[in-house]
């Protein structure tokens, strides 16, 4: 059963990430003030996370455009997630969440999203920076659900 989920997740995120060839142009779009962020270099540890409770939204209606890295790198805990041995000691845990949590940290140190898509990408990853603060049992599942929604908002 893991193989099979395994094997479609590979799928539906190979196909959410490949270019669809629509060119899409952000700037027709009304945008929020982006007074103050530091786009160039992605300096995300400078953000204020705390405050920023905004939900992930469409793009009209249709998935932001994400950078290969980040779509890799939900992918790569999403196998991380399927590939552990429940069954295995309490202290894995640790190494797991160790484990996510490094994949975490790559995604935001490859980001070269802009502009809106990148905003979005925000409002949908400080959500699962909470979730990943302590990986246990009992948040497994949720995590490995929310990942799965990566798919509904980004190609």
């Amino acid at each position: 059963m893991k193989k099979v989920l395994l094997a479609a997740t590979y799928v539906l995120l190979a196909a959410c990430s490949q270019n669809t060839g629509d060119a899409h142009n952000h700037n027709d779009h009304e945008h929020h003030n982006h007074e103050g962020h530091d786009h160039e270099g992605h300096d995300h540890e400078g953000h204020d996370h705390e405050a920023h409770t905004s939900k992930v939204m469409l793009n009209d209606g249709k998935k932001w455009k994400a950078n290969v890295e980040t779509t890799e790198g939900i992918a790569n805990m999403l196998t991380l997630i399927h590939e552990y041995d429940a069954s295995a000691e309490p202290e894995s845990y640790e190494d797991l969440q160790e484990k996510l949590q490094a994949e975490f940290r790559d995604i935001f140190k490859k980001c070269t999203m802009t502009g809106e898509a990148h905003d979005q990408l925000h409002n949908y990853l400080l959500p699962l920076k909470e979730k990943l603060e302590k990986v246990t049992e009992e948040n497994l599942y949720d995590i490995e659900s929310y990942l799965h929604t990566y798919s509904e908002y980004f190609m």
